[in-house]
């Protein structure tokens, strides 16, 4: 019993994989992506974030910028393993994920693509990055988003 019931729930999990592969067929970042976002400084200090960004904002994480140039990504987890006697003294640029290949994405890479990095970083978000400028950001909250108003329009 207890082997069908595995057998039964991968194969449910495989088909909405595949379904949801399908929807996403050729749309692009550019599509379900939050445009322009709110960004931080790299030189803010950890409680200036803290105080003006996390504690007013919804947001958990945000785009860092560097004279207008995006450098990485600040998450609130990452403040929080800094202790808070130190958030004075240390900056974003301290404690930010730095671009990388696994965090960045081009407006015009698939949506498909664009999941998989979602679901592989640790920040559950992908900053959309187009001739070096910051043009979006794409959270597991917006394709969930495109695939609703998609799924309306059927």
């Amino acid at each position: 019993m207890f082997i069908g019931w595995f057998l039964k729930n991968a194969a449910e999990q495989g088909y909405r994989q595949y379904v949801m592969h399908a929807a996403l067929g050729g749309v692009r970042a550019h599509h379900a992506m939050t445009r322009d976002p709110e960004t931080v400084p790299a030189d803010v200090n950890l409680r200036t974030l803290v105080d003006q960004y996390f504690m007013l904002r919804r947001f958990h994480s945000f785009p860092v910028v560097d004279n207008g140039r995006p450098v990485g990504l600040i998450s609130l987890a990452r403040v929080k393993e800094v202790p808070r006697d130190e958030w004075e003294r240390r900056t974003v640029r301290d404690v930010m994920r730095p671009l990388d290949d696994q965090i960045t994405v081009a407006s015009t890479d698939g949506l498909t693509d664009v999941l998989e990095k979602i679901n592989d970083t640790d920040n559950r978000r992908v900053l959309v990055i187009d001739d070096g400028n910051l043009v979006g950001i794409i959270t597991g909250t917006d394709i969930a988003g495109w695939l609703k108003r998609a799924k309306e329009m059927d």
